[in-house]
């Protein structure tokens, strides 16, 4: 009976400890509750949705509007691709109606105004960083900005030789060529997310201002349009304000691109080699994640930064095989997971990857292990709390996808909940069918070494 009692006890140690109760939340809940009473949404006369954080007592003021169109959308005709919707956003900021070029620098010298805009694969923003004394000044010119570019001749043409020169410039950067080359067999072409350096080349020429004016048409339109705020002004008078500026904006009817296809693995066609005569051999790996909207969305963005850990004690300081090696996620409509190394040792650094890989995928963490690197994963959230304009566009990215900011709120609560359980499960769901791109020296790597982190990958 003893015995039986003994070998009771120890079975139970091995099922329990390893998922015993993790450590104290890594935010109290009064801190959440807090920022989401700070945080209001209104509407505009057209509908479009502001989220208002407030931050009392601040001078500094962030508004952002966003778009709901990226460069993902602008596969739309024979005429528009990806880069006309970049080259737009390059060249919004530079003049508009009422604002030409020389008024627009001497009242951002003045004011010290930030106006910027960005293109993204799926959301795109301008915003305006001032301070409560100058709003007032800087709102007209942001509203000009996104309703009224001037996208003159001499700004396509400027922003057209720019955009050529970098891409010129990323042909001759090896980590960025393996990343192209990656991409070519990831994607497959034609995938909204992918445009190779051959054809942005080919076509960055051929833009025209009439392509971009009627990009513009079909994008500034009031149901894909969202307005995130940070600061300290009165409610009334902020949202007033905004109505009077962006209220007008109408809906252009423009439909957006459908929904984005996860890419196929195809196991004959996984591994791509470059030959450069450099010292160094790139390393690029990528596979399939899972999209921001997925219930396991924080899990899996904790999940990667987890490798990316693991990875650096294994390949940077255990073996010394790189200094640059580092893992991520890219969560959008679909996610991509991406593993990036730096080396003169591909062969070794190859099996060192896939080693780590499939520890990962066969251990069974315990919660004192997962809270440690719980700790450093949210420093990211915590970062994003503390500037207004990585807030306000962690607001509207949120307010987009999800409909909803109480996620980012929420994101510390739920990195909580993930149990070892989750991230072995996750790991073995996602961490798999890796493709892979080497760009090295033709005479010291073997097309087997990449057929073999291909095959021993695929389940």
């Amino acid at each position: 009976m003893r015995s039986l009692l003994s070998f009771l006890l120890i079975v139970f140690s091995i099922l329990v400890i390893p998922y015993s109760a993790p450590a104290k939340s890594l935010i109290d809940d009064k801190t959440v509750q807090s920022a989401k009473k700070q945080t209001k949404i209104y509407r505009l006369k057209n509908r479009i949705p502001v989220v208002y954080r407030k931050v009392p007592n601040s001078d500094i003021l962030n508004i952002t509007v966003a778009f709901h169109f990226g460069t993902k959308d602008a596969w739309s005709g024979r005429d528009l691709k990806p880069p006309v919707h970049s080259l737009l956003f390059n060249t919004m900021p530079m003049a508009a109606k009422g604002y030409p070029k020389k008024k627009m620098f001497s009242l951002s010298e003045k004011y010290a105004f930030g106006l910027s805009c960005s293109a993204g694969i799926e959301i795109s923003t301008c915003s305006l960083n001032t301070i409560n004394d100058y709003w007032e000044k800087g709102l007209p010119i942001l509203s000009a900005i996104v309703r009224n570019p001037s996208i003159n001749n001499e700004d396509v043409k400027l922003n057209r030789d720019r955009s050529l020169a970098v891409v010129k410039s990323q042909l001759s950067d090896p980590n960025l060529v393996a990343n192209n080359e990656l991409n070519k067999i990831f994607y497959k072409k034609g995938h909204p997310y992918h445009m190779g350096f051959d054809e942005k080349l080919s076509f960055i020429p051929k833009i025209t201002r009439k392509q971009m004016t009627r990009w513009h048409s079909k994008i500034l339109s009031a149901p894909n349009l969202y307005i995130s705020v940070v600061g300290s002004l009165p409610d009334k008078v902020l949202v007033k304000k905004l109505d009077q500026y962006f209220g007008p904006i109408g809906d252009s009817k423009f439909k957006k691109a459908g929904s984005v296809p996860e890419p196929v693995f195809d196991k004959k066609n996984a591994f791509v080699f470059t030959d450069r005569d450099i010292p160094t051999a790139y390393i690029r790996v990528k596979f399939n994640g899972i999209s921001e909207t997925h219930p396991d969305s924080v899990a899996a963005g904790f999940l990667m930064r987890l490798l990316d850990e693991e990875l650096g004690n294994e390949i940077r300081t255990r073996l010394s095989l790189s200094y640059s090696v580092y893992s991520y996620m890219i969560r959008n409509s679909i996610g991509i997971g991406v593993i990036g190394a730096s080396t003169s040792k591909p062969k070794e650094t190859m099996d060192a990857i896939r080693r780590v890989v499939k520890i990962i995928r066969r251990k069974t963490y315990t919660h004192a292990e997962l809270d440690e690197y719980k700790t450093i994963y949210a420093t990211k959230y915590f970062l994003t709390q503390e500037g207004h304009g990585s807030l306000a566009s962690a607001l509207v990215s949120n307010l987009i996808v999800h409909k909803s900011v109480d996620p980012l709120y929420d994101l510390p609560k739920r990195l909580d909940k993930v149990t070892p359980r989750d991230i072995q499960s996750l790991a073995n769901k996602l961490l798999k069918k890796l493709r892979i791109s080497v760009v090295y020296k033709k005479k010291q790597i073997k097309p087997k070494w990449g057929q073999e982190f291909v095959r021993l990958s695929v389940d």
